[in-house]
């Protein structure tokens, strides 16, 4: 990771519990749609290849199951929620309020 952020979201997968997926995140200037994933067992982060829909931060990201976290933000003009399959990397917004 080369830049350090502010307020991302995170959530262990059910099937790896060494492994996190971090979200989004503040960096001073922007906000970020970048994602990667986080090996607690060896200190390692690598590319999830798996990008936000926009830009977030002070987002949560929960643990559905094996296959599937739903992001649910807020602080943005928007309060847009989705449900992403980890496994064909797919996202769907299951959640739209516009301000």
């Amino acid at each position: 990771m080369g830049w350090q952020r502010q307020s991302p979201a995170g959530a262990m997968f059910e099937n790896d519990a060494n492994v996190w997926w971090i979200t989004g995140g503040y960096d001073g200037i922007s906000d970020r749609r970048i994602t990667f994933f986080y090996n607690a067992l060896n200190d390692t982060f690598t590319d999830s290849q798996v990008n936000l829909p926009k830009d977030m931060y002070r987002h949560n990201l929960v643990n559905v199951n094996n296959t599937h976290m739903a992001l649910l933000c807020g602080n943005q003009e928007t309060y847009d929620s989705y449900l992403f399959n980890r496994l064909v990397k797919v996202k769907t917004r299951i959640w739209q309020n516009q301000n």
